[in-house]
């Protein structure tokens, strides 16, 4: 991503030299740039809780804002209450990229076939159950997600056929699930 970002940016600068405003080339770099160092937060963040060292870090997030960042560039759909809420933002992206990745990896259709709902439900005083729903376009190629299937992905036997997958391992199939549902405990 980071590679993207530069190939942007001198896309951005040539055309600047000719006297063309390119925003649009400008804020694809932006995006870019925004994702590649949010991947660097995440793998700083798989490796602490692989470690069980990762420390939860709660902060003030406009959700807008936070989701925006997150969706930045795809085309996807969003529906977003307007508040702010305290979240980690670390654990919750790492999560919701993975979902968003698998979304579009296993979708098909338009980006704007990808549908992210966020609602807010009050559960007591100043606490709220954050729901977010992403949906997509199912591809006829590829397998059914099913309920065992995510048994298996939350266990880290997904794709082992009942053997344990070795969750450090990056070749491992499925590491973006067992990652996200790691985070999640």
């Amino acid at each position: 991503t980071m590679a993207e970002a530069a190939g942007l940016i001198e896309l951005f600068l040539d055309k600047v030299q000719s006297g063309v405003p390119m925003y649009s080339e400008l804020h694809s770099a932006t995006v870019c740039l925004q994702r590649g160092m949010r991947a660097c937060r995440h793998r700083r963040a798989y490796v602490q809780i692989a470690a069980n060292e990762y420390e939860l870090a709660l902060e003030p997030v406009r959700l807008p804002e936070f989701v925006g960042e997150l969706v930045g560039g795809t085309g996807m759909q969003v529906q977003v209450p307007t508040c702010v809420l305290l979240l980690d933002t670390t654990l919750c992206s790492l999560v919701l990229d993975n979902a968003i990745s698998n979304a579009f990896r296993h979708g098909t259709g338009p980006a704007s076939a990808v549908h992210l709902a966020v609602t807010t439900t009050p559960t007591g005083g100043d606490r709220v159950r954050l729901c977010f729903a992403l949906t997509n376009q199912v591809s006829p190629t590829k397998p059914v997600l099913t309920k065992d299937f995510v048994a298996r992905a939350w266990n880290g036997t997904h794709g082992t056929h009942g053997r344990q997958a070795p969750a450090h391992s990056p070749m491992s199939n499925g590491i973006g699930l067992q990652q996200a549902f790691l985070s999640a405990h």
